[in-house]
């Protein structure tokens, strides 16, 4: 049958109007709902932080408080962390590169009192690079656990890696973990271009590691139970953190023997400080059943087979000897691995994911010693988290109902610059209060006829959530001018709680418990527009500092971070140019070129088509 091309175009053409036109009629609909949703919940959930940053009196508030939580008088040295990665793949080798390119500079306090200042200091810029060639036959060599094996096909193989992505997402933390380690100038603000408790949360999975079990990496070897330490961490007793719940509980009960620095508890110590029965008993159950304590049911005393104080330690130098192998000493080997048999084999992807996630542990408690603001920026993302999961929940709690918060079907980011055209009243910077990054994972669900508050349950049928009081979510607009019609993107951005603050501010809490979860006793932080944490309010008013609107490819977006974003995009078409010259020695080789591309090539040259 013959193709009639402008038949084709015109139903396309015909198509897209019509999407248009049911798109623009959506929005319109959802135009009215926020309207009406304003007074009911929105309000009070919306920062006019405008209103904060030109009052002088709040202002200088805000500004003691910075003096206080970065304990200094009148200099706040900053970091902004951006990566940037690339892959160069045929039949017989893959070449990747991951870094990290870090910009620092400083926020001066004037002496009035009121204001702050911004200095850049490009001779401090650093970057952690490394690129390496890798032999896909060497991936999953040696491993005894063949369901944790990858897959035995070469193109399976290279199209299921992101080896490139995991490198650069490790170089990230390690920057981060890096300079905040410093001795000698230590940043107090750290800007990651990720989202924090995204990263945290993928990295929280135990069963995803254990192809790690046995394997020597820079002289440790790792054994089952420092990666279930590991990924209980980080710990903050003050915060809560882990909290005590049905979720895997058992990682409360390694705190509390972190905490005390010992192998045994007494059921009894467990109850008193993790509160319910049915917690403590599945947590000591989980911890037998993984062969990594024992119970006696006699005396009623758990026993750990290792301290996690020194499981910790072990890792924490793993990580540390593993990435200066890499990225400092550009060790082409350092992804080289020794399994328990003696057999050698690279890390894989998800391996290198385990790392990124214990060197974010590492710098999650590091800040919370040292006092670093830590905060992570994401400038895109469809998620809902905030207006059907945050604002449905506490729908819910207060109605039974969540209204139109589970019948919207518009990322937050769609919903806030929406609502931003729709109220005068709001004007840059603004922002919502901040929620509990567990709401992630915890929003409204249908429970026969009515809805309940819980979390999205696993395979087993078990409900699930990210850990809470952990990381605090908000989404910010730092510009908005009516008067031009211009104006940025809603920005997503994730901040670190810190113990003595984000707790002794937030209410009473949320209660899943109270709306149908089986949870257990946790409480989320909640706070509200009318009280907001004062951190978030630190953080927003440094924010706005570092945005300065000079690169129009970037508006309403931290300066610093555009810069290093910049640095890294410079640094990988650098390297890049250096693997492609390092390919074309390989191409001599026809077998050395996928099939793919090889008679691509040859098609080329023939003329064909």
């Amino acid at each position: 049958m013959p193709v009639n091309l402008t038949e084709v175009y015109s139903k396309f053409h015909r198509n897209l109007r019509e999407a248009r036109n049911n798109y623009i009629e959506q929005m319109n609909q959802v135009g009215e709902s926020l309207g009406k949703e304003w007074e009911v919940c929105l309000k009070s959930n919306i920062l006019h932080l405008s209103a904060y940053f030109s009052d002088e009196l709040r202002r200088m508030a805000i500004i003691e408080d910075i003096r206080k939580f970065f304990r200094v008088d009148d200099v706040i040295p900053f970091a902004a962390i951006d990566g940037s990665c690339y892959k160069l793949q045929g039949d017989r080798f893959m070449l990747i590169y991951g870094g990290a390119f870090c910009i620092r500079g400083e926020l001066i306090i004037k002496r009035q009192g009121s204001r702050i200042g911004y200095k850049r200091s490009p001779e401090q810029d650093v970057s952690y690079v490394a690129f390496i060639p890798l032999p896909p036959e060497f991936f999953g060599y040696g491993s005894t656990h063949p369901p944790y094996t990858l897959p035995i096909s070469d193109s399976d193989l290279f199209e299921s890696t992101s080896m490139h992505t995991r490198l650069m997402q490790l170089a990230e933390v390690y920057a981060a973990l890096d300079l905040a380690r410093s001795r000698l100038d230590p940043p107090k603000l750290i800007l990651l271009d990720t989202s924090l408790s995204g990263l945290l949360g993928n990295t929280s999975f135990v069963n995803y590691y254990k192809s790690l079990v046995g394997t020597t990496i820079a002289g440790r070897t790792i054994e089952l139970h420092d990666i279930v330490f590991t990924i209980a961490h980080p710990f903050e007793r003050t915060l809560g953190v882990p909290p005590a719940m049905n979720w895997v509980p058992h990682y409360r009960i390694v705190a509390e023997l972190f905490w005390r620095n010992d192998q045994r508890i007494s059921y009894d110590e467990l109850l008193k400080s993790m509160g319910e029965k049915e917690v403590v008993e599945r947590g000591i159950e989980a911890l037998v059943k993984m062969g990594i304590a024992s119970y006696d049911e006699g005396g009623r005393v758990l026993e750990l087979n290792v301290n996690p104080r020194d499981s910790w330690d072990k890792v924490q130098g793993l990580l540390l000897d593993f990435c200066r192998t890499l990225f400092e000493q550009k060790e082409q080997r350092a992804l080289l691995v020794r399994s328990r048999s003696g057999c050698s084999r690279y890390l894989t992807s998800r391996e290198l994911q385990f790392l990124a996630g214990l060197g974010l542990r590492m710098l999650i408690e590091e800040c919370w010693r040292k006092s670093i603001l830590l905060i992570g920026v994401v400038k895109d993302s469809a998620s809902m988290y905030f207006f059907r999961n945050y604002l449905g929940s506490l729908h819910v709690a207060k109605s039974g109902d969540p209204g139109i918060h589970a019948s919207i079907p518009l990322s937050d980011r769609a919903v806030l610059e929406l609502l931003s055209q729709l109220r005068d009243e709001l004007e840059a910077p603004w922002s919502t209060v901040e929620f509990d990054s567990a709401f992630t994972t915890i929003l409204p669900q249908r429970d026969g006829s009515g809805w309940a508050v819980r979390g999205y349950r696993n395979r087993r049928g078990m409900e699930f959530t990210r850990t809470p009081r952990l990381f605090l979510k908000s989404l910010a607009q730092f510009m908005l001018k009516r008067e031009t019609g211009l104006a940025s993107h809603v920005l997503f951005v994730d901040r670190l709680a810190y113990p003595g603050w984000d707790d002794r501010d937030s209410s009473d809490g949320f209660s899943p418990a109270r709306y149908g979860s089986r949870l257990g006793p946790v409480q989320l932080l909640l706070y509200d527009a009318s009280s907001p944490p004062r951190l978030q309010l630190v953080s927003m008013l440094l924010l706005q500092l570092l945005v300065r609107n000079i690169f129009p490819e970037a508006p309403g977006y931290p300066e610093p971070l555009h810069k290093a974003d910049l640095g890294a995009r410079a640094f990988r078409d650098r390297v890049k140019m250096i693997l492609e010259s390092a390919w074309r020695m390989e191409r001599k080789n026809p077998l050395v070129r996928t099939f793919r591309s090889f008679r691509d090539r040859v098609v080329r040259l023939r003329g064909e088509f």
